[in-house]
């Protein structure tokens, strides 16, 4: 009889942030997000929609942490966000390197 894969969840990991005098906040990393919401902000070749959806993200997981940010300062969240998951720009998944 072969041996049955045990999948073993690991603790939800976040990153934090502050923006201003707002915060903390903390957004889990994009390898503890549910794969539905993973497979949600691959979104669209549509740049507006992709930072629609970006938003919200960061929205539903930190109420507020959004308000009055220029397209400039969100990307620079994402950027980090991106970089503090452990992947690099365009990925979907944490680079093996």
């Amino acid at each position: 009889m072969a041996d049955t894969f045990q999948l073993v969840r690991h603790e939800a990991e976040t990153f934090d942030f502050k923006v201003g005098e707002g915060g903390p906040y903390s957004v889990p990393k994009y390898r503890c997000i549910s794969l539905s919401e993973a497979l949600a902000l691959r979104g669209s070749s549509d740049n507006v929609e992709a930072t629609a959806g970006m938003q919200a993200f960061f929205e539903r997981h930190a109420p507020g942490c959004t308000e009055g940010l220029t397209i400039g300062d969100f990307g620079a969240l994402v950027k980090a966000w991106v970089a503090d998951s452990g992947m690099k720009p365009g990925e979907s998944q944490a680079s093996s390197a």
